[in-house]
């Protein structure tokens, strides 16, 4: 069996999730192949065809029926990797079947219709000057929907558009800015506020940077008491760029986040205002344990915090004049296989950047004592 059909066969009863992983590599793997001119087996691109033809069918069936927004957006990625994978192989639509072409329209004008507010606003910024009609227009299509996370879809397309904002008029822009004061409100009044709503507030204040006047300033300083690490790494950035200063509970809370410790602390490089991170948590090892932590939480890598991580110690390249700070850390993470779940793994940060975890086993490098162990992982992993 080829890989390609290996692949294939791995994606029959995936999750969407995994699906899109697996799209994501096969693409990889022809757009690799087609810069090396190495033709693709007539077999595997017949496969890779007939699976692409069922998946347009698979998701003009499964977008309507979504459960929520998150996932609508996750399908539309997927069908992005289904026509891409099409394109690739058939660069001309005549290749084609026609029964093919036509679900494929039928599959683009679904996606387009659940897209109401990307679309909306994609054709906002296309005029040479946006008023107030247009965007009190925009605005009320996302105040239609209860979906926080398609209410978040506004705030990713401001940001994506931020060059633009100049054609914004005076009352479009009072309009964007009433806008995001409602809903910093809203928020704050809300008990428990659920992932989606706190990752608004995190896209908010990204874009509250370029609305901002004393009433958005004084909601941001209140939403940094709700001490959400990843809102707060945020709300500091945007008040830093205004030339404001951060409150000294809020900027300890941000230390203490071993999420966001180290991101702040380069942060604060960025605005030459280091003094302000606090000593205790300058040392060196833990802003490396924070910058180890904060890659774990990719999705691609544990997908959140370990439970538990440990410094080990480091280790000193004097030829390169690198180092690197070694931990052992365990999680019980759905992305990590059974058999390493709950045990402490190893992983490590230099100076440098190179932050990086392959997952193994710290008990098959250990040895009888630290720096035996240490000198272990630099031959056998680090190199």
């Amino acid at each position: 069996m080829s890989q390609i059909h290996s692949v294939l066969s791995a994606m029959k009863n995936e999750t969407y999730s995994s699906k899109k992983q697996l799209l994501e590599y096969l693409l990889r793997m022809i757009e690799n192949a087609q810069k090396a001119k190495n033709p693709l087996d007539p077999a595997d691109k017949a496969a890779i065809l007939t699976y692409t033809y069922g998946e347009v069918d698979a998701l003009l069936s499964a977008i309507p029926t979504a459960a929520s927004y998150r996932e609508k957006d996750l399908l539309f990625t997927c069908k992005d990797l289904v026509l891409g994978l099409m394109m690739q192989l058939c660069p001309s639509p005549a290749e084609l079947p026609q029964e093919v072409l036509a679900k494929i329209k039928m599959l683009v004008a679904a996606v387009s219709k659940e897209q109401y507010i990307e679309r909306t606003l994609d054709g906002i910024f296309q005029q040479e000057t946006i008023g107030e009609a247009e965007v009190n227009h925009l605005l009320s299509l996302v105040g239609q929907t209860e979906d926080e996370y398609q209410k978040g879809t506004l705030y990713n397309g401001l940001l994506h558009y931020k060059e633009d904002f100049s054609k914004l008029s005076d009352g479009a822009n009072a309009c964007i800015k009433a806008h995001l004061e409602a809903e910093f409100k809203r928020y704050l009044a809300s008990d428990e506020p659920v992932a989606d709503c706190i990752n608004n507030l995190e896209l908010m204040a990204d874009v509250s940077r370029y609305f901002a006047d004393g009433t958005i300033l004084a909601l941001l300083h209140a939403v940094m008491k709700l001490e959400h690490g990843n809102v707060n790494y945020f709300v500091a950035d945007t008040l830093l760029s205004l030339g404001q200063t951060l409150p000294d509970e809020a900027m300890l809370s941000l230390a203490r986040n071993l999420e966001y410790a180290n991101l702040t602390y380069a942060l604060l490089g960025k605005f030459g205002k280091q003094d302000l991170f606090p000593k205790e948590y300058s040392a060196p090892e833990y802003l490396a344990k924070s910058d180890l932590v904060h890659w774990l939480t990719y999705p691609t890598e544990l997908g959140k915090a370990p439970d538990e991580i440990v410094y080990i110690g480091k280790i000193t390249y004097l030829f390169k004049k690198e180092v690197y700070y070694v931990f052992k850390y365990r999680s019980n993470s759905d992305t990590l296989n059974d058999e390493l779940k709950n045990k402490w793994l190893i992983g490590w940060s230099s100076d440098d950047g190179g932050t990086f975890s392959s997952f193994d086993e710290y008990a098959l490098f250990e040895k009888s004592t630290t720096d035996a162990t240490l000198k272990n992982i630099k031959r056998k992993l680090i190199g």
